[in-house]
């Protein structure tokens, strides 16, 4: 029905012209949920991106190869659209990390090398 066209970013008209939803100048909003890390390997900033298809309260933390939190650098809303929040590793020693993206019950993990 209409409802669940409305959730994937389209309104309709009528049942039968449903019509894409204008994200604003510049902004493409993504069908999913889509976390990348760069550069890999990373020596003293890495970059991780988040494509978000909704406004959401996203979580993002970065892990050791223990499972131990070794940054926390993100828990707030963010809106529909893409973003960029940096991963301090100057101070991290050389080694394989997990920058874990949690979205509501989703979640996306990006393995990052910080190498110097």
């Amino acid at each position: 029905g209409l409802t669940s066209l409305g959730e994937i970013g389209f309104a309709a008209d009528s049942a039968a012209n449903p019509v894409p939803i204008d994200p604003g100048p510049g902004q493409d909003i993504p069908r999913e949920l889509d976390v990348a890390v760069f550069p890999n390997p990373a020596n003293a900033v890495a970059t991780i991106s988040i494509k978000l298809p909704v406004a959401a309260t996203v979580d993002v933390a970065a892990f050791d190869i223990m499972g131990r939190a070794v940054r926390r650098m993100q828990s707030d809303e963010l809106g529909a659209g893409t973003h960029t929040i940096p991963l301090d590793a100057a101070s991290l020693p050389s080694g394989v990390y997990f920058v874990r993206v949690q979205v509501g019950s989703e979640a996306q993990t990006q393995r990052v090398v910080v190498a110097r």
